[in-house]
């Protein structure tokens, strides 16, 4: 049993990882036209602005079954201290993660990420 538990910490990981590579904060330098038709970049102001300190970002996690938050609020501990990001573990009921999927999927909100048997997934894709 140990093993699978182990193998979903690794999966969450790996999901965790993933999520974030697809993150990406560079700036990049925009190009100007002017009259002519010659193209510059724009380039970055050399006086650096001091910028306040930025909050760390969080991603939320729903589970449906609160088996797995102990494991899951340790490996989110981990996590922040590897990334530099915030993991909030929130046991939700499996009807409001449903819900949740379908409704609020179209309008942005919700959870980043959710934790739910296999067999449910079918119609929240469906809809």
């Amino acid at each position: 049993m140990k093993k699978v538990d182990i193998l979903k910490a690794l999966l969450l990981c790996l999901v965790l990882v993933l999520a974030l590579a697809a993150c990406d904060t560079d700036a990049t330098p925009t190009a100007e036209v002017e009259e002519g038709g010659s193209e510059e970049v724009a380039e970055p102001a050399e006086e650096e602005v001091e910028e306040p300190e930025a909050e760390i970002p969080t991603l939320t996690l729903w589970v449906y079954d609160d088996t797995r938050l102990t494991v899951l609020n340790e490996l989110s501990a981990e996590f922040e201290a590897e990334y530099g990001v915030g993991l909030t573990v929130e046991v939700q009921d499996l009807s409001e993660i449903c819900n949740a999927m379908t409704l609020g999927a179209a309008t942005g909100e919700g959870p980043d990420m959710v934790i739910v048997p296999h067999d449910n997934l079918g119609p929240m894709v469906e809809e």
